[in-house]
């Protein structure tokens, strides 16, 4: 499931940049993307809340720094759904 989430999101993050020659790895800490800012970020939480019908909380949007940690947290709340 996590390679799914990773992939998806991988194609969202490069769609919102504007750019899939985006090299995007799950240990990739999102503010050392080129061009990433605050709105990038919310743009980039605000689609994989769309995507996967989730909402995240303040801290858990806090917590999220690194590609695999906004992995994690979407998977996380899948899995509490089921």
């Amino acid at each position: 499931m996590s390679s799914q989430i990773l992939d998806t999101m991988i194609h969202e993050i490069q769609q919102i940049l504007g750019d899939d020659t985006v090299e995007i790895v799950p240990e990739l800490v999102m503010m050392e993307i080129p061009n990433w800012d605050s709105i990038t970020h919310m743009q980039v939480i605000t689609r994989a809340e769309e995507l996967f019908n989730i909402r995240f909380s303040i801290e858990e949007l806090m917590a999220i720094t690194t590609i695999d940690a906004l992995v994690q947290s979407i998977k996380a709340m899948i899995l509490g759904r089921a």
